[in-house]
C-alpha cells in the first residue's frame, strides 16, 4: 500500500523512479526489473540516470490523457483546483 508520504512525493516530483512511476500509474508489482518491463512495454520513455531509470511525471501524465482520449473518445481534462476568494477577502 502506498502512505501519504510517498503519494505527496509522487504529486510534487518532476521525475519518479521506476517503483514510484508504476504506482503512480496504479500497478501493483514488487520486483524492481518487471515494473520497468511493464512500463516500457506501455510504451513509456524511461530515462537513466546513473543507476536507476526514472520517468517524468509529465510523460506518465500525458500516457494517461491520451490513454483516456483513445479509450473514451473524449479529451482528458486534468481538474485543477483553486480557492475563490469571497468579495470581502476571506476564501
Amino acid at each position: 500500500m502506498t502512505d501519504r508520504l510517498t503519494i505527496a512525493a509522487m504529486v510534487a516530483a518532476p521525475v519518479l523512479p521506476a517503483e514510484l512511476a508504476a504506482a503512480y500509474l496504479g500497478l501493483q508489482v514488487t520486483n524492481p526489473e518487471v515494473v520497468m518491463r511493464k512500463l516500457r512495454a506501455k510504451g513509456l520513455p524511461g530515462v537513466r540516470i546513473g543507476r536507476a531509470i526514472v520517468y517524468a511525471r509529465a510523460d506518465l501524465d500525458r500516457w494517461i490523457a491520451d490513454k483516456y482520449t483513445e479509450q473514451t473518445g473524449r479529451e482528458f481534462v486534468k481538474a485543477e483546483l483553486s480557492i475563490k476568494e469571497e468579495p470581502n477577502g476571506t476564501s
